[in-house]
């Protein structure tokens, strides 16, 4: 309990009192912390990680509970939605770049799309299912 009100009054403290004009009133106060950022995306919570060089950020418009849906887009809620709704908007976009030059030296990119990206993972995955890689066939049955 004593974690869970540290990190109340840690994030009270980062936002200002709601504004009298109505909405949800919640915004980040300019003293958000040292690494808050300018939007005001997100607030600063007292906890750090084991490292101690890294700090924990919860959300400024949901400072209370986690957000497990984005609010423009409710069918997104894992890495997994975010990729397939990606691939259906962007499948054309450019997406992973590398840059590979035989001399060591910088080259141009070379570019994977959204849509070649999952062309590729679908015939890995097909690969590690085909030779009986059970974690694999879990995943994608899932």
């Amino acid at each position: 309990m004593e974690a869970a009100q540290r990190r109340l009054s840690a994030v009270s403290a980062h936002l200002q009192p709601p504004a009298p004009t109505g909405g949800n009133g919640l915004s980040a106060s300019s003293t958000a912390g040292e690494y808050a950022h300018v939007e005001g995306y997100s607030v600063v919570l007292p906890e750090k990680l084991q490292t101690g060089k890294w700090n924990v950020y919860q959300s400024a418009q949901s400072p209370l509970r986690l957000i497990h849906r984005f609010p423009g887009n409710p069918d997104i809620g894992t890495l997994h939605d975010n990729f397939v709704y990606s691939v259906e908007t962007f499948g054309d976009c450019n997406y992973l770049g590398t840059r590979i030059s035989a001399d060591g030296t910088v080259g141009d990119y070379k570019w994977m799309t959204y849509g070649q990206a999952s062309m590729s993972r679908t015939a890995i995955g097909s690969g590690l299912m085909y030779h009986g890689i059970l974690e694999v066939q879990m995943l994608f049955n899932s």
